[in-house]
């Protein structure tokens, strides 16, 4: 009889311990819903908030250009405020697209796809968008902004007609010979290194001359030295192009612009010239290589390689007659990175003596030395890592963004029952 009671109250105690448990499982699974509950309730508010903080900054931003646009009354008085406020090149590539735009229109005037344009694309943010005036311009013209688009439903040909002369007077003011001049260069037979290094010191002279017109020797041009002939004087368009602008042949070998700087013609120069410069930047022998070589090491790799590599190209210019200098072991230099593919050639494209066998790279000095060439070689090699370095950026930022959005849309599909309850 004992023995029962004492199992009747072991079992008694068992089962109020089950329940015990029970209860405290019960109660911690309920706080810990109520703590994730009030956690996606403040995760919620916070996203909330954010993005009332977005679209009131956004309303702020648009609030402010609504009222700096507002004292814009013509389209003449937007094509000045982009010119003083952006300057001449921003002017011309709004007026170029403009005119392209508003041709194709009054020449098909029933195609909608030429009144509906995409504000998301670069050059259109670049040209019409980004610059306080453009879509002022567009809005005169008959345009509105539709869904990332500008539309215009129903084109006002008269209207079209009257305003195009504004932006073709716009474009031929800048207009300067250098496109028709450069345009006869044999590019077949002129190498596109030579091409790119002529225009990069047209556009020095034209600077310097436009920049301090008092200065004689800025307007002064030193034809003589092997440099200059084996650069600008090895195209004969480049000597003509210096003639357009004033510079004429004078005593001793000089070319000297005596006249009156034109600053607006120099500007217009000096634009079209930096346009040509731009076409060949991603053609030049030594930028491909450079990209070739991020490609297949890595960008780590390259920005390691060229940053050795400047010191070396600034230690031979710095002090050109310690000849110690000019001699670089290849497997050394190549040591830390291990082989690059390519490698030597490297040296090769900034005018070392590479014997792949023996492993050296020699600069020639003095005879062969050309330490203007050599500058223009390493700051186009500089040029290029700074691309690849912000093409990679981009990159990394784009890559970011999209796992940023999904994880928010992540965290929005984890909140959303919580909204359906």
């Amino acid at each position: 009889m004992l023995e029962e009671i004492e199992e009747q109250k072991a079992e008694e105690l068992r089962r109020q311990a089950l329940e015990a448990r029970k209860a405290l499982a019960e109660d911690t699974k309920r706080r810990k819903d109520e703590e994730e509950l009030e956690k996606r309730r403040k995760l919620m508010e916070k996203m909330k908030a954010e993005e009332e903080t977005k679209r009131h900054e956004a309303a702020q931003r648009a609030a402010k250009r609504a009222k700096d646009e507002a004292r814009f009354t013509s389209i003449p008085s937007a094509l000045a405020h982009i010119e003083s406020s952006y300057g001449l090149g921003r002017l011309h590539a709004l007026c170029q697209l403009v005119s392209a735009i508003v041709t194709k229109i009054m020449a098909n005037p029933q195609e909608a796809k030429y009144r509906s344009i995409n504000m998301d694309k670069e050059k259109v943010q670049k040209a019409l968008v980004r610059p306080l005036g453009g879509l002022v311009i567009m809005r005169m013209l008959g345009f509105k902004e539709q869904d990332g688009h500008l539309v215009m439903s129903k084109p006002d040909l008269a209207l079209l007609k009257r305003n195009l002369p504004l932006f073709q007077t716009a474009v031929k003011r800048q207009a300067s010979a250098v496109p028709k001049i450069w345009s006869e260069v044999d590019e077949k037979t002129t190498p596109v290194e030579l091409r790119y290094f002529v225009l990069l010191e047209l556009h020095n002279i034209l600077y310097q001359a436009a920049a301090a017109p008092d200065v004689r020797d800025c307007r002064t041009v030193d034809t003589k030295p092997d440099s200059f002939k084996s650069r600008v004087g090895a195209i004969p368009q480049a000597t003509q192009i210096l003639s357009e602008f004033g510079f004429k042949p004078s005593t001793n070998g000089f070319l000297v612009c005596d006249g009156d700087i034109d600053e607006a013609r120099f500007q217009a120069g000096l634009l079209d010239i930096k346009a040509e410069i731009d076409k060949l930047a991603p053609h030049t022998p030594m930028f491909k290589l450079i990209v070739a070589i991020a490609k297949r090491h890595g960008v780590e790799v390259m920005d390691d390689v060229v940053n050795r590599l400047h010191v070396a190209v600034n230690r031979i210019l710095d002090t050109p007659y310690e000849t110690k200098f000019h001699r670089v072991r290849l497997d050394k230099f190549f040591k830390s990175s291990g082989p690059i593919e390519n490698g030597s050639k490297l040296f090769s494209r900034l005018g070392f003596k590479v014997d792949v066998v023996e492993q050296m790279a020699v600069m020639p000095y003095p005879v062969g030395f050309d330490p203007e060439l050599l500058t223009y070689r390493r700051d186009d090699m500089l040029r290029a890592r700074e691309f690849v370095l912000q093409d990679a950026r981009k990159r990394r930022e784009v890559q970011q963004l999209k796992e940023e959005e999904q994880e928010r849309l992540k965290r929005l599909g984890e909140v959303a029952p919580m909204d359906t309850d």
